[in-house]
């Protein structure tokens, strides 16, 4: 059996500096939308709309004592921007209009009712959410 020897010769200092700048370059990602993402963002938006149905974004809201209305605000400022499982939330700047008129009611509602009721831990930790 013969064997083939392959002469390696060092490499240069160029050769090398080319290989680490182009591994450490930084490499731009795309948007990824997944069935299991385009599936989230449909069902965070059918909860959204249940809540609207359900009188969630009235200032009062519909459900009493409405201790859950800072996580149905959150619930609105952690949308997504898009399908894209690396999006970021909208927050208030780039929701909707109807959707920033309806965290404005929310926390309006929020706030009036925390004036002068004292501190309660489950209404309060919820609100601050």
């Amino acid at each position: 059996m013969t064997h083939f020897k392959i002469p390696l010769r060092p490499f240069s200092l160029s050769s090398l500096l080319l290989a680490f700048f182009l591994c450490s370059m930084p490499i731009k990602s795309h948007a990824v939308v997944t069935n299991f993402s385009a599936d989230v963002s449909a069902a965070i938006d059918a909860g959204l709309n249940f809540l609207a149905q359900q009188g969630a974004f009235n200032n009062p809201p519909a459900w009493g004592n409405a201790e859950g209305s800072g996580l149905v605000a959150l619930a609105l400022l952690e949308r997504r921007v898009s399908q894209d499982q690396n999006a970021d939330p909208q927050g208030f700047q780039n929701a909707q209009p109807a959707d920033q008129a309806r965290i404005q009611s929310i926390m309006t509602f929020i706030i009036n009712r925390s004036v002068g009721n004292g501190f309660s831990a489950y209404r309060d930790g919820a609100d601050l959410m």
